[in-house]
């Protein structure tokens, strides 16, 4: 029982390291199928298109002022030239709230999409070559108006093609819905022009009287993000939940096998007197009922009682009439293995002693012909102790 106790232990044992192993295996493939998941979202919301365009509003008031032209100290001769070299008069448009913004998601690859706001931020009134072409040089609204016209219906404009009314709604529930419990949509960075300072950063829109410069503001960078907090916690979740399902089956287990063990080791220290007293007691045969072996029993019981318990030789006596009329041998399996095992001549193989592996080998034989005589088996234990330790 001791043995099976032990292979008890260490099966407990090797089913924790095998739960924590299969658990942190279980968490990672998780971990694997739900990052493929979300990036399969994210490509799949890409994959017509790498850019979604909405207008966040248009057509209102316009508030601007007229300005100098650029310092040609903020720009490469060449930037400047093409921009400003045949401006003649130049406006600032207020750009928290006049005119038109357009909202832009872009996909930039490896799972980041960054989104920005373009809008006009300055008009500039183009030299003509003759006088009278002046008086057909529009207002600034009309070249504002002209210049959304052109960004969100031309298709000479980059961003025509994917103008859509609400796609900014559909990015911003894109965000929401393609999360899980592992992976997310982060946003990092603050509102910044993409050139601070510098004009038409996102480009110009021309014609022959006037130019409309265009700015971009970026505003979120978004990419996805492992939840390593999560993963942390549901590795220690899997990890209590699969200790305690051991612990529900090994535990009653060892539970019964240490009572068991225990109460072996009782009855194996039981006094003589104590051991015989109980085990003949006529109560023992009612379950099934044997009337002869209650009377055999009652009677030795009876002569039992009047034995002094520190009379050996008695006892071994009613003993032994146990045996014959009761059929109790008083001979436990384990108490026979345990008299095998120390008296075994392998034991003495190596290191080799030939004296003790004869002692052994004329008990072990004695041992294998006296299994049910327990007076035998106590005098074998005797010569054990005596001759092989």
């Amino acid at each position: 029982m001791e043995r099976k106790r032990v292979i008890s232990v260490i099966c407990y044992v090797l089913s924790i390291v095998l739960l924590v192993i299969f658990s942190n295996l279980y968490i990672n493939h998780i971990n694997n199928k739900l990052w493929q998941e979300a990036f399969d979202a994210y490509n799949n919301f890409f994959k017509h298109q790498d850019i979604y365009v909405d207008t966040e509003f248009s057509n209102t008031k316009l508030d601007y002022l007229e300005s100098s032209n650029p310092q040609n100290t903020q720009y490469y001769d060449f930037q400047w030239n093409e921009k400003f070299s045949d401006i003649y008069q130049f406006y600032l448009i207020n750009k928290v709230y006049s005119g038109w913004k357009l909202f832009i998601a872009q996909n930039i690859g490896a799972g980041t999409m960054v989104m920005y706001q373009v809008f006009p931020s300055c008009v500039g009134f183009r030299i003509q070559k003759y006088s009278y072409m002046y008086d057909w040089i529009p207002s600034v609204e009309k070249c504002v108006d002209d210049a959304y016209k052109f960004y969100t219906t031309n298709s000479k404009s980059d961003w025509e093609e994917y103008h859509r009314k609400g796609n900014e709604a559909i990015v911003k529930d894109f965000i929401s819905d393609a999360s899980n419990r592992y992976y997310y949509w982060t946003d990092e960075g603050t509102p910044q022009d993409e050139t601070e300072g510098k004009i038409g950063t996102a480009g110009f829109m021309y014609t022959d009287y006037y130019k409309v410069f265009i700015n971009r503001l970026f505003y979120k960078v978004y990419s996805i993000e492992r939840n390593d907090e999560v993963i942390r916690k549901d590795r220690i979740r899997s990890g209590v939940y699969g200790f305690i399902i051991l612990s529900l089956i090994f535990l009653p287990l060892l539970i019964y096998q240490s009572i068991t063990i225990n109460r072996k080791e009782q009855l194996k220290n039981e006094p003589l007197y104590k051991k015989l007293k109980r085990q003949c007691n006529p109560v023992n045969f009612m379950e099934p009922y044997n009337q002869l072996k209650i009377d055999a029993s009652n009677r030795i019981y009876k002569e039992l009682i009047k034995i002094d318990s520190s009379d050996i030789n008695s006892l071994k006596v009613i003993r032994k009439r146990m045996a014959e009329e009761l059929g109790v041998k008083n001979i436990d399996s384990e108490y026979i293995e345990a008299l095998k095992e120390k008296c075994n001549p392998a034991l003495f193989m190596d290191p080799y002693d030939a004296e003790k592996v004869s002692i052994a080998n004329k008990i072990y034989a004695k041992l294998m012909n006296n299994l049910e005589d327990i007076e035998a088996l106590e005098e074998i234990e005797k010569e054990i102790e005596t001759q092989l330790s």
